[in-house]
């Protein structure tokens, strides 16, 4: 497996399959142009940010092959931040959202943006399940937004949880406030009632959640 693989390996929990097929997935991404960038593996991380690594790296591999995606390089100033934070990732649910970040950036140049690694990387395992279903739900009550109190509902979360999520996901670009078109920022002190996709959160769920089931998600104002 070479000098990654022999980091890997350190990591007894992990079945050799997995240690071998995210080592294998690494390699092909970080590719030749990459190699300088090898100190990166060689520093003193820990065995828990690169256990997290490999899990991602080795669901991400299951999805390419389930989706026929054939590895590729990567861009570094996309690959590097992605490696580099991910490895922070322990919850299950976030874990999933970075896999299918690197799937997708794999089968298509425009879901290698760097500023979705940044975003991701602002997300709490609670972030993640109220935006998929901000993404998923349509409120009968409003074409194209769905209200907090459905998410309160929906998640089990309380009021006061889902207003947090959801200032942080306007706050990181995702979502917008869908009061009243067009969907102004909220002002100081005016809390939230409704909240929609932003045009930059659409393409940021087909990164990292994947395609929206037929008839599910939310509508935003352009789509």
């Amino acid at each position: 497996m070479g000098g990654l693989g022999h980091i890997l390996t350190v990591l007894g929990d992990l079945s050799s399959t997995v240690v071998e097929s995210a080592s294998k997935l690494l390699s092909d991404l970080l590719g030749e142009p990459c190699r300088t960038a090898g100190g990166m593996l060689t520093d003193q991380i820990s065995a828990w940010r690169w256990r997290n690594r490999v899990r991602i790296a080795h669901r991400a591999k299951e999805l390419m092959d389930r989706d026929k995606i054939a590895s590729r390089v990567l861009p570094p100033e996309f690959l590097l931040p992605l490696l580099e934070l991910c490895g922070d990732v322990e919850n299950h649910t976030l874990q999933e959202l970075w896999a299918q970040l690197l799937a997708s950036a794999v089968a298509d140049d425009s879901n290698a943006h760097p500023s979705f690694v940044r975003v991701l990387s602002q997300f709490s395992a609670s972030d993640a399940v109220v935006f998929e279903e901000i993404r998923r739900t349509l409120d009968p009550t409003r074409d194209g937004a769905v209200s907090l109190e459905r998410l309160s509902e929906i998640t089990q979360l309380s009021a006061r949880s889902i207003e947090l999520i959801c200032q942080n996901l306007v706050r990181v670009g995702v979502c917008e406030d869908g009061t009243t078109p067009p969907y102004p920022a909220p002002t100081r002190g005016q809390p939230l009632t409704l909240i929609c996709l932003s045009v930059y959160g659409v393409a940021f769920a087909r990164a990292c959640l994947g395609k929206a089931k037929r008839g599910a998600g939310v509508a935003t104002r352009d789509s």
